[in-house]
């Protein structure tokens, strides 16, 4: 079909340094592109410049809470922004009560999982928020004779062919 498989960046929003750097290493190593941040501020940042396809979110952070960064990427604006309002959004947070869990969904996270964590299950909810993202991202293609563009993915196709896009 002439269209590349890219590697998905992954936004890691904690700011316990072993943990971030765990999730890190261990996404690297699956075959991810991890981008790394400690605060909500840095993560902001990240979002904008960086366009992760996912992101992983701790709640209780030293600058402001987590569910402030899934508040602000779920209230962008798809068309003149630059910030994908549907990206998957994972919680991974030591809040384990359901009402907090109940929050989180609420505001708009996509999955939720509790810490202490098992790495290979998380892969796997990260594996499938990818898959459902992957499927919801070709709703958003405008063709135009040979050209195709995909703005939520920012991937661009002549004739079959993927164009390789610099961030």
């Amino acid at each position: 079909m002439g269209v590349q498989e890219t590697v998905a960046t992954i936004l890691v929003l904690e700011d316990h340094t072993a943990t971030r750097r765990f999730l890190a290493d261990n996404l690297a190593a699956d075959g991810f592109e991890p981008v790394e941040a400690e605060t909500v501020a840095d993560a902001k940042r990240l979002v904008v410049s960086e366009y992760p396809d996912l992101g992983i979110i701790d709640l209780g952070l030293p600058d402001d809470d987590g569910l402030d960064l899934v508040a602000f990427v779920r209230k962008a604006d798809r068309v003149s922004g630059r910030i994908d309002p549907e990206m998957p959004l994972l919680v991974l947070s030591g809040r384990t009560g359901e009402l907090d869990r109940l929050r989180g969904f609420e505001r708009g996270a996509d999955d939720y999982v509790v810490k202490p964590f098992s790495y290979p299950e998380l892969r796997a909810r990260v594996a499938a928020l990818l898959r459902r993202s992957e499927r919801r991202s070709g709703l958003g293609r405008v063709r135009v004779g040979a050209l195709e563009l995909d703005p939520v993915a920012r991937q661009v196709w002549v004739r079959g062919e993927q164009v390789k896009l610099s961030r």
